[in-house]
């Protein structure tokens, strides 16, 4: 129904169940007419968390805030586990607890049905999509019901430690009545489900930011903003801005990452060091309350509290994902001591109504109400976006354009959708141009309006989050295609770039942009400094290699031309189309340059034989002796006439005057 299922759609399910929730809790409150919560630590940690979190969502632009509400791992996804940390304290027990772990057992069946089918179809199936015009249905090789191959495994091998603990002490206490066949059959299950997943990890890889961009991350982030972090949610600003030159040394170079390698740098980064300080103290609350996980019949529960832990170090040493923040919340507040049932009463006027009822009914009815309302709202930005990438694909751009429209209409201030929106009047303007030869009026007025209202979505993208580097980018590469049609529209595309490269400045794509619109523009010396920067930031790119050649061709560089197009042909695979093309413009230059260096060997032989030619015409002569006098040639003379001046001051005396 939406254009990311496993992203968006588990976050907005996360956050409509809970709301729900909440309601349901709310006509509870309203049919016992008392008011009667049960709170614990786990309930004030959490509470506390969402505050911090709050402030630091304030802090965000309009369209980033919007963007955190939305995604997972943001301000909503915080809102959302408290309100299912509030909801389980509520009604916790035992009872409760075996069957939110009977759910998952089932969810768990699910996910291991849906990973062997992804398993045993061969490769040349892959990807499968059903139907094909709108698929319901995406499955590729790193598909799962999780969203994360690396979450399966997580979740698999937690059902794994409970059920296989269950079934050892059914063996142990001699638990004939129940049985051993289901438990078995169950462990067996997960135990291949543990496998596959750990199988398919390990042959499709790993991928998530790696160790060291995440560390700098979150220092060069602390740096400048050591409270407040850059923001929950924000986590993409941070990425863009700090993260090392070395990162495009990875086969992910070219990749945007959401979240951060290591779930407690990543909370670091967003929220600061308070933020980092709140799950420190969780963790070391953890490991001294072991006390509180002692079962009914006296002993310490030491494989839950194990298991708790490990779920706590899965959050904070591996890349923070809704499934296992659900697991860490769900194990952690039924299993967490110390409840404390806490009435409150205030009652009014002669009739005694409980005012604090009242209040409290009113603040969950707004709420849950407003919240299920906007979510609504969202949910159905995404659907008619999705409807709208349906039509493109059929190149239908007029029903695109519309189903957009109705997209911003339900969720004005999401940046991504006017980006989205600004593109695709780009291309119906660019598509009625170029259709006739002779536009007619009403036709150029529809171009006109097209492009200008290309222009404002891209600008209002901006301006919904200044901070963007991809909105800034999408604006530069709007004003770049109306280069010719537009006066000054050049500088504006420059300067967009420029502002793009200062919010993501080792984007080596970025430059290479920026180098291509000034070259582009006959400003060769800066597009080869911007190609040279875009080579230095990443030394193994090809096409800033290509291009930089360029720019010394066109500077008459032609050695050092040569030079640099040898180097795309040595990154290059030679089974490449490109690698045709480079190497029949290598050829080329070589050509070239041979004949320039014949033609400059040609003109240093003339010289040399011109000079050759008037040595020759020269009258040879050796030194001349010093002349011999003889003695009776001396001739008397007072040495102080001939002795020159004492001080010379290099100015000539005026001549005197002959009278």
């Amino acid at each position: 129904m939406v254009t990311d299922s496993f992203v968006f759609g588990k976050q907005w399910f996360l956050m409509v169940s809970a709301l729900l929730g909440l309601l349901l809790w709310g006509i509870v409150l309203m049919i016992d007419k008392k008011v009667v919560v049960r709170v614990n630590g786990v309930l004030w940690w959490f509470l506390g968390l969402t505050v911090w979190s709050l402030i630091s969502w304030l802090r965000l632009s309009t369209g980033a805030r919007v963007r955190s509400l939305m995604q997972p791992l943001g301000f909503g996804t915080v809102v959302a586990l408290l309100i299912w940390v509030f909801l389980w304290l509520q009604v916790k027990g035992k009872e409760e607890w075996r069957k939110q772990l009977s759910f998952l057992t089932v969810s768990a069946m699910l996910v291991i049905l849906g990973s062997l089918l992804v398993f045993l179809l061969p490769d040349s199936r892959l990807p499968f999509s059903w139907p094909r015009e709108n698929p319901l249905v995406l499955v590729g090789k790193g598909w799962s019901l999780t969203g994360s191959l690396l979450m399966e495994l997580v979740l698999l091998l937690f059902l794994l430690m409970v059920n296989g603990r269950d079934l050892v002490r059914k063996l142990k206490d001699g638990d004939v009545v129940s049985g051993y066949l289901p438990d078995t059959v169950k462990v067996a299950l997960l135990m291949l489900g543990v496998c596959l997943s750990g199988y398919r990890l390990l042959r499709l890889g790993f991928g998530w930011l790696d160790l060291e961009s995440s560390w700098i991350i979150a220092v060069e982030t602390f740096k400048n903003f050591p409270i407040f972090g850059i923001g929950i949610g924000d986590f993409v600003k941070a990425f863009n801005f700090f993260r090392p030159a070395s990162y495009n040394l990875t086969k992910f170079w070219n990749s945007v990452f959401v979240v951060s390698g290591i779930g407690v740098l990543h909370v670091w980064t967003e929220l600061g060091l308070v933020g980092l300080m709140l799950v420190l103290f969780g963790g070391s609350k953890l490991l001294k309350k072991k006390k509180n996980f002692v079962s009914s019949r006296g002993g310490l529960r030491w494989y839950l509290f194990w298991l708790l832990f490990g779920l706590f170090l899965v959050a904070v040493l591996l890349p923070l994902n809704l499934i296992s923040l659900w697991l860490l919340v769900l194990v952690l507040v039924n299993n967490w001591s110390g409840v404390k049932k806490v009435r409150i009463d205030l009652f009014l006027g002669e009739e005694r109504r409980n005012a604090v009822l009242f209040s409290l009914l009113f603040f969950v009815l707004m709420s849950a109400g407003g919240g299920i309302y906007y979510s609504g709202k969202f949910l159905l930005s995404e659907i008619y976006l999705k409807k709208s990438f349906v039509f493109v694909s059929k190149n239908n751009g007029g029903e695109a354009y519309n189903w957009q429209i109705k997209a911003i209409a339900m969720n004005p201030n999401l940046p991504k959708l006017r980006k989205t929106y600004s593109q695709t009047n780009l291309a119906l303007a660019r598509s009625l141009s170029e259709r006739v030869d002779d536009l007619t009026e009403e036709e150029r007025q529809k171009v006109s309006i097209l492009t200008q209202q290309a222009v404002r979505e891209a600008k209002m993208a901006v301006n919904l989050d200044n901070r963007d580097a991809d909105s800034w980018m999408n604006l530069a590469g709007i004003y770049r295609q109306l280069i010719g049609g537009v006066d000054g529209v050049a500088d504006w595309a420059y300067d967009s770039y420029n502002q793009a490269v200062l919010l993501d400045p080792v984007n080596s794509g970025l430059k290479l942009d920026l180098g291509g619109l000034l070259f582009a523009a006959e400003k060769y010396e800066e597009a080869d400094r911007m190609f040279e920067q875009a080579v230095l930031e990443k030394r193994d790119f090809a096409n800033g290699w290509y291009n930089w050649a360029y720019s010394a061709k066109r500077l008459n560089k032609l050695t050092i031309a040569v030079m640099r197009m040898n180097q795309v042909l040595a990154l290059v695979p030679v089974d490449l189309a490109d690698y045709e093309k480079a190497e029949e413009t290598l050829n080329e230059w070589r050509d070239e340059l041979e004949k320039l260096t014949e033609q400059e060997r040609a003109k240093e032989e003339a010289f040399v034989s011109q000079k050759k030619e008037e040595v020759a015409e020269e009258i040879l002569t050796t030194p001349m002796p010093l002349p011999t006098v003889r003695e009776e040639e001396i001739v008397d003379v007072l040495e102080e006439d001939f002795e020159p001046p004492e001080n010379v001051t290099g100015l000539n005396p005026s001549p005197t005057a002959i009278e």
